[in-house]
């Protein structure tokens, strides 16, 4: 259980810094990019990034859950 929850807390510690990363650096620049171009190229760009956000989010929600501990006190 012990390794379990180190797991659980080491992969949310990344998740929530990727979702930071991705919120405050990628986006704000590709949107930037995409007004300075051709919305062609980096409009797919954002695309791809909003569909990336929204993987991290499920992944985080759905696949981590919640660690067995808190649902037994529950």
């Amino acid at each position: 259980m012990e390794s379990y929850e180190t797991f659980y807390n080491r992969a949310r510690m990344m998740i929530i810094a990727f979702l930071i990363l991705q919120i405050f650096l990628v986006l704000p620049i590709s949107y930037y990019a995409a007004i300075r171009a051709s919305y062609n190229i980096y409009g797919i760009f954002l695309g791809l990034n909003l569909l990336l956000l929204s993987a991290i989010l499920f992944i985080y929600s759905h696949v981590l859950g919640v660690p067995q501990k808190h649902l037994k006190e529950q």
